[in-house]
C-alpha cells in the first residue's frame, strides 16, 4: 500500500508498506514480501519521474522570469 502523508510545513512523503500490519519486515509472508519489492521499485520510479518533471518546470519558469526581467531593461 502506498500512502501520501503531509507532515510539518506541508512537506509530503510517501509511505510504502504491506497491506497487513506487521511489526517488522522480517515477519512478512512470502506473498507480501514478493509484492512489496516491485511496489517499492515502481513507487521510486514514479517519484523520480515527478522530481524530473518538477525540476524541468522550475528551469522553464526561471527562463521565463529571466527573459521577462531582461525585456524590461
Amino acid at each position: 500500500m502506498v500512502n501520501h502523508v503531509v507532515g510539518p510545513m506541508n512537506l509530503g512523503i510517501l509511505t510504502v508498506g504491506p497491506r497487513e500490519h506487521v511489526v517488522a519486515v522480517a515477519e512478512l509472508d512470502d506473498t507480501a514480501a514478493a509484492e512489496l519489492g516491485p511496489m517499492l521499485r515502481d513507487t521510486a520510479r514514479v517519484v523520480e519521474n515527478v522530481e524530473h518533471f518538477c525540476e524541468r518546470a522550475r528551469e522553464l519558469f526561471r527562463e521565463i522570469a529571466d527573459s521577462s526581467v531582461e525585456g524590461r531593461s
